[in-house]
């Protein structure tokens, strides 16, 4: 997730705003996992982005039934 995105609004009630944000999504990937004996573990890797130096970042992992899509556990950190 990327920090300090802005947007400059061209048309409707908004137009000529500025708006700033924060958290936006700039690559998802998915990854299959499955319990054995008990535990849950997998190996992931961050998907590829464009960085932007002048921007913080940070990574929200979540874990989630494969056929609910109940969360189960999350986390999420800025990254250095």
């Amino acid at each position: 997730m990327g920090m300090n995105f802005i947007s400059k609004v061209k048309a409707g009630e908004n137009n000529g705003e500025i708006f700033n944000h924060n958290f936006v999504s700039v690559a998802l990937k998915t990854y299959a996992s499955k319990i054995k004996n008990g535990s849950l573990k997998t190996t992931i890797s961050l998907p590829a982005f464009k960085k932007n130096n002048n921007r913080k970042y940070a990574i929200a992992i979540w874990v989630s039934d494969a056929y609910s899509k109940k969360v189960i556990q999350t986390i999420g950190s800025y990254l250095n």
